[in-house]
Order: structure tokens, then sequence, then C-alpha cells
């Protein structure tokens, strides 16, 4: 019975599905390690200022004989701006991180919104994930 039980678990536990998160974090002069111990740093007194986006995946072990995949991240900025970044997918998990700071980030605004596909190169979706705020910008021109 209790081999049974863990055969059972294991089998659940095996299962994965496909993902993609994305989480954000604001680059402030009040994070640097020298705040808290009071030391010396050249970055006081130009900080760096911004955002990071955290990107991260996951590709169910099955499906890893269809790689490479396509990862495409879609920023909106405060200025509504739109920019489109694609990255090649070769493994199963993984992770990048995509950064605004300074002079890009004072110029934007920094990021609004945000959304992360995962898809083949055919352009069939395998995950997503978009920010709560998320909209497609309408252009007119």
């Amino acid at each position: 019975m209790r081999s049974m039980v863990f055969f059972i678990g294991w089998i659940l536990c095996s299962c994965s599905s496909h993902y993609v998160t994305v989480d954000r974090y604001a680059v402030l002069p009040s994070e640097l390690p020298s705040v808290y111990i009071d030391s010396p740093d050249p970055m006081k007194a130009n900080p760096t200022q911004g955002q990071v986006l955290d990107v991260s995946y996951s590709i169910k072990a099955l499906e890893k004989k269809k790689m490479p995949y396509l990862l495409l991240l879609k920023v909106i900025y405060k200025n509504l701006e739109e920019e489109t970044l694609s990255y090649t997918v070769f493994n199963e998990k993984g992770g990048f991180e995509f950064s605004v700071l300074d002079e890009k980030f004072l110029a934007t605004g920094g990021v609004l919104t945000y959304k992360a596909e995962l898809m083949t190169f055919d352009g069939d979706p395998i995950a997503e994930y978009k920010h709560k705020l998320w909209f497609d910008l309408i252009s007119f021109d």
C-alpha cells in the first residue's frame, strides 16, 4: 500500500506543464548594499535607477524534441512606445532579464505593461503570461 501511494505521488509530481512568468523589480538608489552598511560607494554619487523584468520559462520534457522555441517579450512603456524582443529557447527551463535603466528609463518613464509568449517557430502558442494591465496598442498612421 505504501509503495502504491509513493508511485501515485511520483506520477503526479512528475507531470509538468508549460509556463512563462514575468516579475518586475524596481532598481532604486536605496537598494544599494552600501546604503545598509554605510560604506563608501562610487555608485552613491550617480546611482542607477530603472526597472528589471525577470522572465522565466519551463517546457515539458516530452516537448524537448520539438526544440528550439521562440519567446516573445512585448513591452509597452509609459510614454506608449512599444518594443518587441525575441529570444530563441534551447533549454527546457531557463530565463533572462530585460533591463530598462538610466537614460532609457528617464526617456520612456519605465515599463507600463508587458506580455511574454512562448511559441514554436511556426507560430503555434505554447504558453503566455500577461500583465494585468496588458492591452494591444492601436496605432494610427
